[in-house]
């Protein structure tokens, strides 16, 4: 009809010749040495002896994406209108945003150079960002109040307007690493992370609010995310798990907005009104801790490896993202709009 648009668009993006930061390349690991691990792939002295952790910057990277995009608008006759949208994508690479600048932080560690720094091909996998589902809504009903009763004063019924928004996605993806190995590599020349081995079940199977929250019936920690029996040191630098192959809590949020309009003569208007920044104050997880350093440092309960330990801040507060205020929970904020 009239009042409605639908929209269905394939979007794909192919990058060569991106920076990627490479560090390893005068890595070495000597397993005779005082600390040293049974770890091949890595010659048993540096290259050249005269440097110590050389870091490299190629224009090799190569990265795809290829999404579905879909959106929905329609517009009522009594102020009403809305938008959904639903995207289905994947996002690959080596090393997300070239390694300059890590996506994830946290208990989510950004791999941000080649694990193999021999073989960038290696790390090909999901990217930091990769979001396979995501959907999200936004309405707005103007004058909202007037629509509904005729009849009244228009200093109280006029002007209302109400709009929010509505955002979920699935989780980001992880790697699982080993911070104990990687702190031995580091000495010797080797500047990325390490990845741990995948020896049995990995227990990923789902990871969420049952992760985080105590059983109140019997008092009993939350389940891990991830079984730590499923993991191991690995014996080569090329192990056998993809790079961020695990994947994250789902995200949702909304936010809703209430703000009425006085006019002030012919041109101006005055708006007050209330914004609610998550307003069902739902949690939302951060990834689970998932170096396996964190198990084997108190084997007795297996520390914090695989639990969340840290709920996420909402992007669309009014503290932003990445500011380092706790925008987690439900914020109001009190609104003067002044239109001329």
């Amino acid at each position: 009809g009239w009042n409605s648009v639908f929209s269905l668009n394939y979007v794909g993006n192919h990058g060569i010749f991106e920076a990627v930061q490479n560090n390893g390349l005068n890595a070495f690991n000597d397993p005779a040495a005082p600390g040293g691990i049974p770890l091949t792939g890595l010659p048993t002295t540096a290259p050249d002896p005269r440097f110590s952790t050389v870091t490299q910057i190629q224009s090799i990277g190569v990265s795809n994406y290829n999404g579905l995009v879909s959106s929905f608008r329609h517009n009522f006759n009594r102020g009403f209108s809305f938008q959904v949208n639903y995207t289905w994508s994947h996002a690959l690479d080596e090393v997300s945003n070239g390694g300059l600048l890590p996506f994830n932080f946290n208990t989510n560690t950004s791999l941000l150079n080649p694990v193999n720094p021999f073989n960038i091909r290696q790390s090909y996998g999901n990217a930091d960002y990769d979001v396979r589902h995501y959907f999200s809504a936004n309405y707005v009903w103007s004058d909202s109040l007037r629509h509904l009763f005729k009849w009244g004063p228009n200093a109280i019924f006029g002007g209302w307007t109400f709009s929010g928004t509505v955002f979920a996605r699935s989780g980001l993806p992880f790697s699982v690493i080993d911070g104990g190995t990687t702190a031995t590599l580091n000495a010797q020349n080797y500047g990325g992370t390490i990845l741990a081995n995948v020896v049995g079940p990995t227990g990923a199977g789902s990871c969420g609010r049952a992760n985080a929250t105590p059983d109140i019936a019997t008092g009993n920690p939350p389940p891990a995310c991830l079984n730590f029996d499923g993991f191991a040191s690995p014996t080569s630098i090329i192990a056998n798990q993809a790079r961020n192959q695990f994947r994250g809590p789902n995200f949702f949020d909304t936010d809703f907005s209430v703000i009425k309009y006085t006019k002030l003569g012919e041109k101006a208007s005055l708006g007050i009104g209330f914004q609610f920044f998550n307003l069902l104050n739902h949690p939302n997880f951060d990834q689970p801790v998932a170096d396996i350093a964190a198990g084997r440092a108190d084997p007795t309960n297996l520390g914090s490896f695989g639990t969340i330990v840290s709920t996420v801040n909402t992007p669309t507060s009014i503290l932003g993202s990445f500011l380092g205020g706790n925008a987690s929970p439900r914020l109001i904020q009190l609104k003067a709009d002044f239109k001329f």
